[in-house]
């Protein structure tokens, strides 16, 4: 199933895949490996009712685990499949309020990534109640900064305080109904585009990040 995605989506012009907030199967890599995909390897957890408290952190998952052994242990299974691109450390709530994290955190499992595979940047999804604003914590200690469904003024505030810093629009665009599924069901048209031709939607909404040259690219999210 996984080459098969992998194939479609190259023929439409795909050349990159983000994770969906979780480690991939190992057999995409080596599918991508061989097709020349790159991919946003993604960790799981980050923030959780531990190091994340206080109602700025709503939505953060209880979790046993240790979210710095997850990252290194992330870094060190995929650091030899060279269709990785960098890591991510979490997915918008999962990456709760960067001002908020508890000890240090974000610099810890950045640290553990560097001491498996120091060879690659470490980045994450920010946007919902994850800031995407300059000079947090999160946003200082990242080498890229992936923004999720951020707005043009979003985008272009922060290349603005952050000139030197890299860009990617990691999620992006609420064209829905990209498989026709919900034709059926009533849609507000005024806030997102239900239709089966969602070209022109698409277009739209990438533009925010392909056309500044500042902004390395954009993953469009699939439903």
């Amino acid at each position: 199933v996984d080459l098969l995605r992998v194939q479609q989506m190259r023929g439409v012009g795909m050349n990159a895949w983000r994770t969906s907030h979780n480690p991939p199967e190992p057999v995409l890599l080596d599918i991508t490996d061989r097709l020349g995909v790159l991919v946003l390897d993604e960790n799981r957890v980050l923030a959780t009712d531990v190091n994340c408290q206080g109602s700025k952190c709503r939505n953060v998952p209880a979790y046993d685990g240790d979210p710095v052994a997850d990252m290194g242990n992330l870094a060190k299974r995929d650091r030899n499949h060279p269709s990785v691109a960098w890591y991510s450390l979490c997915n918008e709530a999962g990456c709760g309020n960067g001002t908020l994290l508890a000890g240090d955190l974000i610099e810890h499992a950045k640290e553990a990534s560097y001491s498996n595979d120091g060879s690659r940047s470490v980045g994450a999804n920010m946007g919902w109640i994850s800031p995407v604003s300059p000079r947090t914590p999160m946003s200082d200690a990242l080498d890229v900064l992936g923004m999720s469904h951020a707005s043009s003024s979003s985008v272009q505030a922060f290349h603005e305080m952050e000139p030197d810093k890299p860009l990617a629009m990691t999620e992006c665009c609420s064209c829905q109904n990209q498989r026709g599924e919900d034709s059926d069901q009533p849609h507000n048209k005024t806030t997102v585009h239900y239709t089966s031709e969602v070209a022109g939607c698409l277009d739209e909404q990438t533009s925010t990040s392909d056309d500044p040259e500042y902004v390395a690219g954009t993953f469009v999210w699939s439903e």
